[in-house]
């Protein structure tokens, strides 16, 4: 059985917006600190 590199992985993966994950999460969008693009930190 071949199984698919890290790569080949994370280029077939499509990402989501933080705010969304967030939102799925039960964490308001204006509880994020965004960090770039693809991190967020959560303020407590």
């Amino acid at each position: 059985m071949v199984f698919p590199s890290d790569l080949e992985i994370a280029q077939a993966a499509s990402l989501k917006p933080l705010g969304d994950i967030a939102g799925e999460m039960g964490i308001g969008s204006h509880l994020l600190e965004p960090h770039g693009d693809d991190v967020a930190k959560i303020r407590l």
